[in-house]
């Protein structure tokens, strides 16, 4: 139902496991790549950002839960050559204006 504990070994396309689909319709909530999120792992909104849902590259079921947290300083370079470090991504989100 979803990438993770290297099953693919690499990302994969959102569509890929269609039967981890939400009851909302959304695709791809855990497994596949760490989401960032805009939550600081601080209350204060300091320090590192959180990211949630696990990868394709964990080996826990436990990081997959969204639950989990994991913080991460938003201003660390990951090594683009290094295809392990190839696990953080974002989701985009499009809500329409009222009105338009």
């Amino acid at each position: 139902m979803c990438n993770w504990a290297r099953a693919v070994d690499e990302t994969t396309p959102v569509t890929r496991y269609p039967e981890g689909v939400s009851p909302f319709g959304v695709m791809d909530m855990c497994g596949n790549v760490w989401e960032w999120c805009l939550t600081t792992w601080d209350a204060d909104g300091e320090g590192p950002r959180l990211l949630r849902g696990g990868s394709w590259s964990s080996d826990s079921l436990l990081s997959l839960r969204v639950t989990n947290r994991y913080a991460h300083d938003p201003n660390t370079r990951l090594n683009p050559g290094d295809r392990n470090h190839a696990t953080v991504g974002f989701r985009p989100v499009w809500l329409p204006l009222s009105g338009w």
